[in-house]
């Protein structure tokens, strides 16, 4: 069986026109990161987890809570995991959705619902200080969202904080603090009977202070700005061709206090573009997504005392992500996934003693070092259903995973439409 769903998605075809053939009715309220991990990380995939990105898909999964268990956090048997969240909405009228995630610091992907995502609070204790500032955790997202025809439009809000402080009886205070906010704003709609648009543009902006007695403040900020599109053209009942493309960017700043004054610095700064496109294909229980990308990432070190500026990049060129879904019972669903990518390195790293030169590298890497095929399944028992991403060294034991002790599923996803 898996030889013809692979010579299937060799064809780079995807999966997405099963739920843009189903545009205006009831979407399968199913999915989460476990889907996407086991489908080859495919952005071409209409899945819930993609509300975090764009809050207008809201209007779409209605009356419905979803959220990842997450991975294991190292013992098999251990409380807790390792990207976990969970998510509810429930529709208020025929126009209007409102819902609310919350989600912990280890929020996989870039988006609202992820606090910190480039350690603010570990750079701010880097240079040291009798109180940390703790890392934020638990962050809360509220979203609401509006159906004007077939145009339909989302907004969501986003803050998480932490302090940690120090009253001495001499009335001197020492404090570290920490704070997030950011706004979401997405729209998906019909331009034509052939297109439809998804859209959406974030920013976020994480802080955190530090304050001593005696001593001038310190403060790192960093605004970080994303947008993300894919526009849905539908060549067939069966085909639908989907480009996307994304971006995202960092600025930051430094003022580090001490007894003498403030000195200010620029936080090193990022720029991230990718396009892409992928080819659907749906026919009768299988579903198919995948196709080609390119990404361009880039990382400014600003110059120091000594040492000049620096530009670290990474080209990456093709990214392949396929993956595949065949619903084989009414409850239950196999997936397979397959994700690669050629990454072209250049590293700017100083000379010492000079200020004006720098040594370049440039080399080639592949993504990911070992391996590259993923699996999953989903069971569905009415309305309720749990996705997993399988560990494929369970296919490698065999008949040893009788008795045995590792983990069968490597990450985890449910939920339940009400």
């Amino acid at each position: 069986m898996f030889k013809r769903v692979i010579t299937i998605f060799i064809l780079t075809i995807s999966l997405t026109s099963l739920a843009f053939a189903q545009y205006g009715k009831e979407i399968n309220r199913s999915g989460g990161y476990a889907r996407i991990m086991s489908m080859g990380n495919s952005p071409y995939l209409i899945d819930p987890y993609f509300i975090a990105h764009n809050p207008a898909w809201s209007a779409k999964f209605t009356d419905f809570i979803f959220g990842d268990i997450g991975s294991s956090t190292g013992n098999d048997f251990g409380s807790g995991g390792n990207g976990q969240f969970i998510y509810a909405d429930f529709k208020l009228d025929r126009q209007f959705t409102m819902g609310a995630f919350l989600a912990r610091n280890d929020f996989s992907g870039v988006s609202t619902a992820a606090l910190d995502p480039f350690d603010i609070t570990g750079q701010i204790n880097s240079i040291g200080g009798s109180v940390p500032v703790i890392p934020m955790d638990n962050n809360v997202v509220f979203l609401i969202s509006y159906i004007a025809g077939v145009h339909n439009i989302g907004v969501s809000i986003a803050y998480a904080g932490s302090t940690n402080e120090e009253n001495l009886a001499n009335g001197q205070t020492t404090a570290g603090n920490a704070s997030q906010f950011g706004l979401n704003v997405g729209y998906m709609g019909k331009l034509t009977r052939s297109i439809r648009l998804a859209v959406s543009a974030f920013f976020m902006t994480p802080s955190a202070t530090r304050e001593a007695p005696n001593v001038n403040d310190t403060k790192f900020d960093q605004t970080i700005i994303g947008v993300n599109s894919r526009i849905f053209i539908n060549m067939s009942k069966k085909v639908t061709i989907v480009p996307i493309i994304s971006y995202l960017s960092t600025k930051g700043s430094a003022d580090i206090g001490d007894d003498e004054g403030i000195t200010s610095t620029d936080l090193p700064e990022l720029s991230r573009i990718r396009a892409g496109f992928g080819i659907v294909f749906e026919h009768d229980k299988l579903l198919v997504s995948g196709g080609p990308s390119i990404e361009i990432a880039k990382t400014t070190i600003p110059a120091i005392p000594g040492d000049p500026e620096l530009e670290n990049s990474v080209f990456s060129f093709p990214i392949w992500n396929f993956g595949a879904e065949w619903e084989l019972l009414e409850w239950l669903t196999a997936r397979l996934g397959y994700s690669v990518s050629t990454n072209k390195v250049t590293d700017e790293t100083p000379i010492p003693g000079n200020a004006t030169e720098v040594n370049e590298t440039i080399k080639t890497q592949y993504s990911p070092a070992n391996g590259g095929m993923t699996m999953g399944v989903g069971f569905k028992l009415g309305s309720f259903y749990l996705d997993a991403t399988i560990n494929e060294d369970v296919l490698r034991q065999g008949f040893n995973n009788i008795g045995g002790g590792g983990s069968t599923f490597a990450f985890l996803s449910t939920g339940m439409a009400f």
